[in-house]
C-alpha cells in the first residue's frame, strides 16, 4: 500500500501489479468503488474493480515468436523504496519495472522495459480498466466518477475486454 496525506494506494503485486483501490482521504471515497446509489438495486452482486496494465512485445530482429509479455497475473518481484513500491519481473529476455510512487496527491507510475533480446524490440504498454461483476469481466463503455473539489468528474472510457 502507498500512502500520503491525500491518498491511499492498493497494489497486488501477485496479480501483476493490479491497482485494487485509490483511497481519497478528503472525500472519504474509494475512486475506484462503485456506488450503489446509481446502480439502483444492485447492491447484493459481488464485484471487483481494478486498473492493471500490460506490455507486450511486438515484435524483435531475430527472434521468433512468440515474444515476452507481461500481463495480468503475471507475479512481480515486489521491493518498497521510500515513498512507494517497485515491481520487477523477467520474461524470455526482457526486465520489466514498474515503479509506483506517490508524494502528495501526485501518483507516478513509470514503466521501464530493458530489451536483452538481440536487436531492436518493438513494445507496447496498455493500461486496462475492468469492472467484474459476479465473476466475469464483460466489454462495453463505463465511465468513472472521480470526485474532486469542484464536484465529481465523468471520465468514459471503453474497457475493450472482448
Amino acid at each position: 500500500m502507498l500512502g500520503s496525506a491525500a491518498l491511499e494506494i492498493t497494489v497486488d503485486p501477485v496479480q501483476g501489479g493490479q491497482i485494487l483501490e485509490i483511497w481519497d482521504k478528503r472525500n472519504k471515497t474509494n475512486q475506484l468503488a462503485v456506488d450503489y446509489d446509481k446502480l439502483g438495486n444492485l447492491a447484493s452482486i459481488p464485484f471487483a474493480y481494478c486498473l492493471w496494465s500490460s506490455v507486450s512485445v511486438l515484435g524483435a530482429e531475430g527472434v521468433k515468436p512468440p515474444w515476452p509479455s507481461f500481463r495480468r497475473g503475471c507475479r512481480f518481484a515486489a521491493k518498497a523504496v521510500d515513498g512507494g513500491l517497485v515491481l520487477t519481473s523477467e520474461n524470455r529476455g526482457v526486465r520489466l519495472t514498474e515503479t509506483m510512487t506517490l508524494a502528495g496527491e501526485k501518483f507516478n507510475w513509470k514503466v521501464e522495459a530493458k530489451n536483452g533480446l538481440e536487436g531492436t524490440a518493438k513494445m507496447r504498454w496498455n493500461i486496462h480498466p475492468e469492472y467484474t461483476i459476479a465473476g466475469a469481466a464483460d466489454s462495453y463503455q463505463d465511465y468513472m466518477l472521480m470526485p474532486t473539489a469542484k464536484g465529481e468528474f465523468k471520465l468514459v472510457f471503453w474497457t475493450g475486454l472482448g
